[in-house]
């Protein structure tokens, strides 16, 4: 392309802003193919998008969800005796874009899909940061928006398809300090800034951001370095001081997903630790094995067609 435009007499100036164009439309044509046909596939829309939907749009008018206080740190999800709560990232997210577009399958779907296209451009841009070759990043995102687990999840509009770009978002601040002597604070809050994202995102993510806060030492090579890490520590824990206050208001909600699926017990006698590491052996090589995701895919029927295989 700069060949073409150079043997045209083309400006320097003109040429970077018709590869800025080109590439604009090419990132459109392609994210409207990603996103054909999203308001029928998956069919319907289920119950947790709804939720999630109608709390976007309710505080996107009111600022309060359907249950409870305006802006809240958790959106409490149905009217029942024992509720469940919805991450906040999300819902805040949608209502922004409720607060300029009606809300509608199609748009909450499109939103859905925007951030899963956005974690696989990202995802192609840290691998070309990585490996500084262009081609590189290109085949990474490709591949990323050819996987088809990524893609269905993409299409549904509560917080399943956030993960993915929450956790990309952190490996490049990550990488982007890695190669840095001594950190400057714009470093420190964009690298605790992602891990709040992280944690914020998803259910997992609670667990996840203080595991990836912990792994930021194996970058603590030399003294300033780990002054750093601490200074990251301490600014991603002023972040989760909201999350503290409703876990003091509202006792268990927090870990109530991971009692309700976890295979782990505060109270099993000493004795009974050999099996449960034996399971978790068990299920981390489940986990690791991709013949579930060749063979059989998502197991629940609004995310993946039964019987089409991976």
């Amino acid at each position: 392309m700069n060949n073409i435009l150079l043997r045209l007499g083309v400006p320097g100036v003109v040429q970077k802003t018709l590869r800025i164009l080109l590439c604009v439309a090419a990132v459109v044509l392609l994210f409207s193919f990603y996103t054909w046909g999203n308001s029928q596939n998956p069919p319907g829309f289920q119950v947790d998008e709804s939720a999630t939907a109608y709390n976007a749009y309710l505080v996107s008018r009111t600022g309060a969800g359907e249950f409870g206080p305006r802006f809240p740190v958790m959106f409490q999800q149905y009217a029942v005796s024992s509720p469940t709560y919805m991450n906040p990232l999300a819902i805040y997210l949608l209502a922004c874009t409720f607060r300029f577009l009606p809300p509608s399958i199609p748009v909450a779907r499109t939103f859905a899909a925007f951030w899963m296209f956005a974690a696989c451009l990202l995802l192609g841009a840290l691998a070309t940061r990585i490996s500084g070759q262009r081609k590189i990043g290109i085949i990474v995102a490709g591949s990323a928006l050819l996987t088809p687990w990524l893609f269905e999840e993409g299409r549904l509009v509560f917080d399943a398809h956030l993960p993915a770009f929450t956790i990309v978002v952190f490996l490049l601040a990550a990488y982007s300090i890695q190669s840095k002597e001594t950190w400057s604070w714009r470093n420190i809050a964009m690298v605790a800034g992602s891990l709040a994202l992280v944690t914020y995102g998803y259910f997992s993510g609670r667990a996840l951001a203080p595991l990836y806060a912990f792994g930021l030492l194996f970058l603590a090579t030399t003294k300033r370095r780990l002054v750093g890490v601490v200074k990251i520590w301490f600014a991603y824990g002023v972040t989760l001081v909201p999350l503290l206050l409703f876990n003091r208001s509202h006792p268990g909600v927090l870990t109530k997903r991971l009692w309700e699926v976890t295979y782990i017990r505060s109270d099993v006698p000493w004795k009974e630790l050999g099996s449960q590491f034996a399971e978790f052996v068990r299920c981390y090589l489940q986990d690791q094995s991709l013949t579930p995701l060749l063979m059989t895919g998502d197991g629940h029927w609004p995310h993946h067609v039964e019987g089409s295989g991976g």
